[in-house]
């Protein structure tokens, strides 16, 4: 016959702790995962700005450059659907310049 004691306390105590800590650390990968893409978007951006005032090819340029403005924005907005449509539109223009 079992009896609940100190130990069975301490292990679910212990589970417990684990899991906040699992779930913080998923939260800090998140953060980190979404304000990575922004900034390589918002630099894309910034190179299609630079880009459009060189004088390049605008249209591939314009949707760099959009993408970035995409992503500034989500730094208020915190949608990861906004994000997903920015990093395609640096995507799509990076894809176009390379072509």
């Amino acid at each position: 016959m079992r009896r609940d004691g100190p130990d069975d306390e301490r292990r679910r105590q212990g589970l417990a702790d684990a899991r906040a800590e699992v779930a913080h650390l998923q939260w800090t990968a998140r953060r980190n995962f979404r304000w990575s893409v922004a900034f390589g978007c918002v630099f894309f951006g910034l190179l299609g700005l630079w880009s459009l005032i060189a004088g390049d090819d605008p249209a591939p340029n314009v949707l760099m450059l959009v993408g970035g403005v995409a992503a500034l924005v989500t730094f208020t907005v915190r949608s990861w659907l906004l994000l997903g449509a920015a990093a395609a539109l640096c995507v799509a223009g990076l894809v176009w310049i390379l072509a």
